[in-house]
């Protein structure tokens, strides 16, 4: 596969999160993606290969409970496809920010 490690930074949820909110950009928002599954469905697909998700406690663009819930379904279909261990939630105490150690450290492991 071309993609070999991923790294999702600041907008795993799941679309519960959009509804009646103002405070996103929209450029997560994919048109007719419902149709189909949800981010978090897309992100399943990824399995077996190595996936981190890195979210802010307090991300003011990514709720934490829609980003826990996401990161539930994700890392279940891993489970069942014998993975578990190839993905993982990266939690930090901050915004909507970037954590460049977590993702090189994750792409250190695995590449």
């Amino acid at each position: 596969p071309r993609i070999k490690v991923a790294v999702i930074s600041g907008f795993m949820m799941t679309s519960a999160a959009y509804h009646g909110r103002t405070w996103t950009c929209g450029s997560q928002v994919v048109n007719g993606l419902l149709k189909y599954g949800d981010l978090s469905d897309i992100a399943c697909t990824f399995a077996p290969r190595p996936t981190l998700i890195i979210t802010g406690k307090y991300d003011c663009v990514t709720p934490f409970p829609f980003a826990a819930a996401a990161c539930k379904k994700i890392k279940r279909a891993y489970e069942v496809a014998g993975v578990s261990d190839k993905t993982s939630q990266f939690v930090f105490p901050g915004d909507h920010v970037f954590q460049p150690q977590a993702a090189l450290e994750w792409l250190e492991r695995w590449l």
